[in-house]
């Protein structure tokens, strides 16, 4: 039995030696035909590792009047009013495209003129009024403040006197009511200067179809005589009043 046994791993050991004389003088030859199937690399091959999808997501735009502020696990949330400055801003922008509308007229307005003889006489002038609201109170303004240069090259002057304002006007029936300062009482040119310058104003308001008497109120009282040397107005005045010289 023990010669069996002996002979049986001799012969393994024999066949195992053989083998590897074999392989070691077929080393290249089997290289050869490993490279050729792509053995090794089967063998050896590696799982490519996939990246994870990584998805960017834009931020939304927040809006400029609202913040919103997180403490734990509740939300506040801020409105943000705007400023005063921001406001004054959209106001002014505002009122500027907010384009005031006025009218345009043509009104004939009457000037002292000094004739050849040295008589004081009445001249009428065509000038263009721009009015908002009343033709009849811009016209009267413009009046009060004398003739332009030009006008006065040609010799136009006014008798009104200086500092007169209008206080108030209105219109009852054919009757303008015009209510002016203390300044309009008085004349250094007595009593020619105030029947002029009354006649200024009668002259220019009737140009006005709907007008045909004045009424002229001091401060807004009904007066009776203008000055010391007493021209009535305590009536409503007409052209024919100066016409029919009844002051």
């Amino acid at each position: 039995m023990k010669k069996k046994s002996s002979l049986g791993c001799l012969f393994w050991v024999a066949l195992v030696l053989l083998v590897i004389v074999i392989f070691l003088f077929n080393r290249k030859n089997i290289e050869n035909i490993l490279n050729k199937t792509d053995f090794l690399n089967t063998i050896t091959k590696k799982e490519a590792v996939k990246p994870p999808d990584v998805t960017i997501k834009k931020a939304e735009k927040a809006k400029p009047e609202t913040k919103q502020q997180s403490s734990g696990k509740e939300q506040v949330t801020i409105t943000v009013a705007p400023s005063n400055k921001e406001k004054n801003t959209e106001n002014k922008t505002s009122s500027n495209l907010k384009k005031e509308k006025y009218s345009l007229r043509k009104a004939r307005i009457f000037f002292a003129l000094v004739e050849k003889n040295g008589k004081i006489g009445l001249k009428g002038e065509i000038k263009n009024i721009k009015y908002k609201d009343s033709p009849l109170r811009q016209t009267i303004k413009t009046l009060l403040q004398g003739p332009d240069s030009a006008e006065l090259n040609r010799g136009f002057i006014t008798l009104i006197p200086k500092n007169t304002k209008l206080l108030n006007i209105y219109v009852k029936d054919d009757t303008a009511y015009l209510d002016f300062t203390e300044n309009f009482r008085f004349n250094s040119l007595g009593i020619q200067g105030l029947k002029t310058q009354l006649k200024q104003i009668v002259y220019t308001t009737t140009e006005f179809t709907n007008i045909t008497k004045v009424q002229i109120l001091i401060n807004g009282k009904k007066v009776e005589y203008l000055g010391p040397e007493g021209v009535y107005i305590g009536k409503p005045l007409t052209r024919e009043t100066f016409e029919n010289d009844e002051l």
